[in-house]
């Protein structure tokens, strides 16, 4: 933008506002977990500079429940379209006191942090969740650290066959097989 004599006016400037004095870190399973087992998550609380906070942190934690609704709307040209919605179901509530994140040094010089961890969180069916950790600072800013992750059932999966009953053969049927020309196979269980 400039002004009447051809001067700019308008400068860009680029700088960042921290929403909070902390920020939480959720690690999440590194594996699929089974219903009824408990949650391995740990979270960390970090300053603005990425460095580990100093004091404990009174927070929330929640779980809730995943579950995708499909949704019929008028698209343009009244067709019918979907889209999936979440529907969260809360699943646990707790009061916790997140201690502050230590540092631990590997052997291969990698440095990682150390939080709190979860104790007492077990997912009592399968399917998809959300975790999330809430909480205030001292300016009276929310703060939320979220993560999402998936529960299997417990029970024996039903495409699991034992190694003789996943065996096909597979036979081809008439002699001849020339290009352009359909070709039909059949299968059967050895």
């Amino acid at each position: 933008m400039t002004d009447l004599n051809q001067q700019t006016i308008t400068r860009r400037a680029e700088f960042i506002c921290h929403s909070s004095e902390f920020y939480f870190g959720l690690r999440p399973p590194r594996r699929v977990m089974t219903a009824g087992e408990a949650l391995p998550i740990e979270v960390v609380v970090v300053d603005t500079q990425g460095r580990p906070w100093r004091e404990p942190v009174k927070a929330q934690f929640r779980l809730q429940q995943i579950e995708w609704q499909p949704v019929r709307f008028e698209g343009a040209g009244f067709t019918r379209q979907y889209r999936s919605e979440p529907r969260l179901t809360n699943v646990l509530t707790k009061e916790m006191v997140i201690q502050p994140t230590t540092l631990t040094t590997l052997p291969t010089g990698q440095t990682i942090p150390r939080g709190t961890r979860l104790e007492g969180v077990i997912p009592p069916a399968a399917g998809t969740y959300l975790a999330e950790v809430q909480a205030e600072d001292d300016a009276g800013n929310e703060v939320l650290g979220a993560i999402t992750f998936d529960v299997a059932d417990t029970a024996a999966l039903g495409w699991k066959l034992p190694e003789r009953e996943r065996r096909l053969s597979w036979w081809r049927i008439g002699s001849f097989m020339s290009p352009g020309k359909r070709r039909k196979f059949s299968s059967r269980r050895r």
